[in-house]
């Protein structure tokens, strides 16, 4: 039967009417909290005593007052740019080349370490791999602090090594730039090891062996076979270590608190209160980040690297002799202890007596007193423990929001011939590509009056806006989980239990979220978890009232109380390790 443009029409928009309202619901929420506030926080770049203005862009983008372009070239330093830019390029510049550095340094660690776990066999080699992802449970702002107890100039290693050569200065130590880089490589290096040793082990070992075979050198079968079968990975992890490393705000402001990048750069113009400066700086931001994920996926393109082989997995190297079976698990071994370094040093600190740490390697006073302070009774133990309670409810709250949110646009997306689909896709990865920092500001332009999405309240200094901004950042967290589960299960089996008379409540409650539990647990953790230890918009929302964890971290540190520092650094480890056991429990329950 033909259809008219009437019933081609209708057919383009056939779906309930559940649907319907659905859709208009996710994009009502999406547009109101991830799109409309950034498009608010462009229009007030462009604004200067209420009339339309380029100023801020203009000085932005400029050189410093009375400098030329022979000043950029004679001053000009790959490392450290030129004083003569703008602040505002200085900032830029430094993102930059600290996020190519990053990937970088991040690639040079976890891809040599994916190849030496995943090619060869030796005793503890599946406990190594395991624990190789480690650094993932470091809340960024404790893995900072900890690189700087162990790594700073005034650090355990470098006093250590002075001590044992007696040399009167540390033969080397983590400062300003490269100490950026150095805390991105040791915790972004998983995203490299986790996604190559999944390509080395689905990599079709046919085709390297007909290379081989056709008498072409191990070297030009790893560059002309292997390579292009990884080129995914590698490409996967680049884009997630780059923005990843353009977004990072607690490695700048603990590390090179005088240098200048962009994250930075808004947190100081927003505590200076040069607002216009801010937005524009953040609109900036916001407009890099969504260009150089753009670029990235065009340098990627459309090339498909899919194997035409058997499919056949490659066999590890079984390391048969005494000597080297031990060379290798030696290596395992001290690996798994670097990896292991800041963890051990947030631990040990944790029992340290506050101001007892001079100039001694190690500090020489333990007690409990910082676990005391942390969880005793009394006013005081309340007041210290405040903070584990604001950011335990703040981050329930967005991940419920993020749950229900998360759900309907995913299945949204998922679901064949919906109108919108790649839209609504945009929003959600929209959220993803921007920074914290921006998404900060952005909130701060809506709600810093009354506004119809807080039903006429200003929620600038409420307790409030800062789980928005969690919800806001962890949206995709929940979506793309989400939709790779519906789309591996496929629509028939909806479709099978309508057919029968199921209603689509209970089609979602006996059918559809059964099959996306796993997937569900895993995407409502990692928002959890994140949100949990966020730093980066906590830094530029929380008050008083509302004091999360990270900022109490923050604080503590730069009083000089490392010991109750580390110690809620412990905690809040416990705390995310719990919440990954308690949802690997859940999972292992009744069978899906």
């Amino acid at each position: 039967m033909s259809l008219g443009p009437t019933g081609i029409k209708s057919a383009a928009w056939r779906f309930y009417k559940g649907r319907r309202l659905l859709l208009i619901a996710v994009w009502a929420i999406l547009f109101s909290y991830v799109v409309y506030p950034a498009l608010r926080t462009f229009l007030q770049s462009f604004l200067e005593a209420g009339r339309l203005s380029f100023a801020h862009y203009q000085s932005f983008f400029a050189l410093r007052a009375d400098a030329t372009w022979s000043d950029l070239f004679q001053s000009w330093s790959w490392w450290d740019g030129s004083r003569v830019l703008s602040p505002g390029l200085q900032a830029m510049y430094g993102s930059l080349l600290v996020s190519v550095l990053s990937v970088l340094l991040a690639g040079l660690l976890g891809i040599p370490i994916a190849f030496f776990f995943e090619r060869n066999a030796f005793p503890g080699r599946s406990l190594f791999a395991a624990l190789m992802l480690l650094p993932l449970t470091l809340p960024p702002v404790v893995g900072v602090v900890s690189f700087d107890l162990l790594f700073s100039e005034s650090g355990m290693l470098p006093r250590g090594l002075a001590a044992l050569f007696g040399l009167e200065s540390p033969p080397f130590h983590f400062s300003g730039r490269a100490g950026i880089i150095a805390v991105h490589g040791y915790a972004f290096f998983p995203f490299f090891f986790l996604l190559i040793s999944n390509a080395i082990r689905d990599m079709d070992s046919s085709l390297v062996e007909a290379s081989r075979g056709m008498g072409n050198s191990a070297l030009k079968t790893f560059w002309k076979i292997e390579i292009p079968m990884l080129v995914p990975a590698l490409f996967g992890g680049s884009v997630m270590v780059f923005m990843l490393s353009m977004a990072s705000f607690s490695a700048p402001v603990l590390f090179d608190v005088d240098g200048m990048y962009l994250s930075t750069h808004i947190y100081n113009l927003k505590a200076q209160n040069l607002m216009p400066e801010a937005f524009a700086s953040t609109t900036v931001f916001a407009f890099t980040s969504l260009s150089l994920l753009m670029v990235l996926r065009l340098l990627r393109g459309n090339t498909k690297y899919q194997p035409v082989g058997k499919g056949v997995p490659r066999h590890r190297y079984v390391i048969r002799t005494k000597l080297g079976r031990m060379i290798a698990a030696l290596s395992g071994c001290a690996i798994l202890f670097v990896v292991l370094l800041p963890h051990l040093t947030i631990l040990l600190w944790s029992f340290t007596r506050d101001g007892s740490w001079t100039y001694q390697v190690i500090p020489p006073e333990y007690t409990l007193d910082n676990y005391v302070r942390l969880l005793g009774q009394g006013s005081a133990g309340a007041t210290v423990f405040q903070p584990v309670k604001n950011s335990l409810w703040m981050a329930s709250f967005a991940t419920a929001l993020n749950l229900l949110v998360g759900i309907g646009a995913a299945y949204v997306i998922k679901v064949r011939g919906t109108v919108g689909r790649g839209l609504t896709d945009l929003m959600v990865m929209f959220a993803w590509a921007l920074p914290g920092t921006v998404i900060a500001i952005n909130l701060l332009v809506v709600f810093n009056e009354p506004s119809w999405l807080a039903f006429g309240m200003n929620l600038s200094g409420s307790v409030f806006l800062l789980p928005i901004a969690y919800f806001v950042r962890n949206i995709p967290l929940i979506v793309r989980p989400l939709v790779a589960a519906w789309e591996r299960t496929g629509e028939e089996v909806e479709e099978a239990a309508r057919s029968l008379g199921s209603g689509r409540i209970r089609m979602l409650r006996t059918v559809s979220l059964p099959m996306i539990f796993p997937s569900l647990v895993a995407g409502g953790l990692l928002a959890f978890v994140t949100a949990l230890g966020e730093f980066v918009s906590s830094a530029v929302l929380y008050s008083p009232q509302n004091k999360p964890i990270s900022m109490a971290i923050f604080g503590e540190f730069h009083a000089g109380a490392y010991g109750l520092c580390s110690a809620y650094g412990v905690l809040l480890i416990l705390l995310i390790a719990t919440v990954m056991f308690l949802g690997r429990k859940s999972l292992q329950g009744p069978a899906m």
